[in-house]
């Protein structure tokens, strides 16, 4: 399992949250990295020069709840 991480990137240009995602993709709906940076939507623009963080890993929860065997009802009988 791959716990989730946040990444600071420097923004080198304006642009909104949808197009920080394009470029630097985060594990999460874009809706929640606008939250996580405390903007309200993914259309809100972000200045150049602020540090915005991206979030990554996480995968391996979501993965690893639906490989999981299902209990030994069997056992002792």
């Amino acid at each position: 399992m791959t716990p989730y991480q946040v990444d600071l990137v420097k923004v080198d240009r304006e642009m909104t949250v949808t197009e920080f995602n394009k470029q630097h993709p985060s594990t999460i709906p874009v809706e929640r990295v606008a939250v996580v940076n405390g903007l309200d939507t993914p259309e809100v623009r972000i200045p150049a020069g602020t540090m915005f963080k991206r979030i990554i890993g996480g995968q391996g929860a979501a993965v690893a709840q639906k490989k999981a065997a299902p209990a030994d009802t069997t056992a002792g009988k």
